[in-house]
């Protein structure tokens, strides 16, 4: 059975859902790469909801994924844009919550924020990342369309850690709205 999401603006209670899940330095990595520092805190979220380019335009946004039956929040993602001129940005922050995880919902959430970046903002090419060793996240971009555009080795430092990179790309050429 389909999984049927909406996005909405990301909201304060929701932080608090974000929060419970993300509760260390690697999960917040992970999460978010260097978009965030733990502890995660409210203002970090909201400056980057309050981030304007150069023409006082917004530049990032943050979504909850609400699941339409229950209209629970089941999770979130953020559209952020990388190149104005080029209609390039980056998806990034994608999280199921833990309780919604293996029910196919990630999937789901992923072409909504496709949709949303390309049909509503415009964008021409989609990007992301993700580290190596997240197998279900790589899975599921890759089932969602996105192919590998490099490779990192020991891109970031964590905790005495080093995490090799994949960096992915999606062009609107290579999209066909699913939802």
């Amino acid at each position: 059975m389909k999984k049927e999401l909406s996005l909405r603006e990301f909201l304060l209670d929701d932080y608090n859902l974000i929060k419970q899940e993300i509760n260390n330095s690697k999960a917040i990595m992970q999460w978010a790469g260097q978009k965030y520092k733990y502890p995660l805190s409210w203002e970090q979220m909201n400056m980057q909801m309050q981030e304007r380019d150069e023409e006082g335009k917004k530049k990032n946004w943050l979504f909850t994924a609400i699941e339409e039956s229950s209209k629970a929040a089941i999770g979130h993602g953020q559209i952020s844009i990388r190149d104005k001129g080029k209609k390039i940005a980056s998806i990034g922050s994608v999280l199921v919550f833990q309780k919604y995880r293996g029910l196919g919902y990630s999937a789901t959430l992923m072409n909504s924020l496709m949709s949303y970046g390309f049909s509503e903002l415009g964008m021409n090419e989609l990007r992301l990342g993700v580290f190596d060793f997240n197998l279900p996240a790589i899975k599921c971009y890759t089932n969602v369309g996105f192919t590998q555009s490099s490779f990192e080795s020991k891109a970031i430092e964590i905790d005495g850690e080093k995490w090799d990179l994949i960096k992915m790309n999606k062009l609107k050429h290579e999209y066909s709205c699913p939802i």
